[in-house]
């Protein structure tokens, strides 16, 4: 059963409103920032738990295919995100703070 049209306008209209009221000053300085990232050959790394890991890993394929940006989401790798937790304490207590370095160099 097709949704009624008044649904699809009400939605659309929603969405417009939310496009209309998104900051583009801020919007331009996140574009800026993420160039500057690239010219200076910076790392960018996403991270998200849960259903955000899988929102961060798309997003690092993304800004690496099309925006040729060096990205990373450490969720990629289980093993090695949960080996540095381990040997910085921070297993499944949660004690301790993160002392190891995230350097790949």
């Amino acid at each position: 059963m097709p949704l009624d049209a008044s649904h699809t306008d009400t939605f659309l209209a929603e969405v417009a409103e939310i496009l209309e009221r998104l900051d583009r000053t801020a919007i331009d300085a996140v574009v800026d920032e993420l160039v500057g990232v690239r010219e200076r050959g910076g790392r960018l790394f996403c991270v998200g738990s849960g259903g955000g890991a899988a929102h961060a890993s798309h997003a690092v394929c993304d800004f690496r295919k099309l925006g040729r940006i060096e990205a990373y989401a450490p969720s990629d790798n289980v093993a090695e995100l949960t080996a540095r937790a381990t040997s910085s304490g921070c297993g499944a207590r949660g004690s301790g703070r993160t002392t190891s370095s995230w350097s790949f160099r």
